[in-house]
């Protein structure tokens, strides 16, 4: 959404200059909530006050609303056919071939250290291993661990070099 406003209203049609959408992108960032539509509201707010804000809020949650709406009315009309059903098992596989290989790509990206490498694994096994035992976890829980060691041993390190 970010390139897409950006291109509309700096580049195209030329209503804010790249100084003032940076401005606005940066208020944008600081608020709570999803940055797209917060951007949105804060140029529409910027170009035609109360007003442009409503437009925009519209803008970039109606479509979205709309087509959501009408699949939950059709949801189950549509898993009737069983062609869907195959259609949506494809989309399963597509998407976690699509996930794995922005995962690969980041990671390609990443100057990786043993360490990096040796919780990177950790992770995906506990995350393999919850799984088949059919324990819920949540992510966050994964992430905070992770930020622990790192904590621990940035601490052990500091320790070890003031010794």
């Amino acid at each position: 959404m970010l390139p897409f406003i950006k291109k509309e209203v700096v580049t195209k049609k030329g209503i804010l200059s790249e100084n003032d959408f940076v401005k606005i992108l940066t208020i944008s960032q600081s608020i709570p909530g999803p940055m797209s539509i917060n951007l949105a509201l804060n140029v529409g707010f910027t170009i035609k006050g109360v007003f442009g804000a409503f437009v925009s809020l519209l803008g970039i949650t109606l479509p979205s609303l709309i087509i959501i709406s009408l699949l939950t009315l059709l949801y189950n009309y549509i898993l009737g056919f069983e062609w869907i059903n195959y259609f949506l098992l494809g989309m399963k596989c597509a998407f976690s071939i699509i996930l794995i290989s922005t995962a690969c790509q980041m990671i390609k990206q990443l100057k990786l250290k043993w360490l990096n490498i040796v919780l990177m694994i950790l992770v995906i096994a506990l995350v393999i291993l919850f799984t088949i035992l059919d324990i819920t976890v949540s992510f966050i829980f994964y992430i905070l661990g992770t930020l622990l060691i790192f904590i621990v041993l940035s601490l052990f390190k500091k320790t070890r070099s003031l010794l």
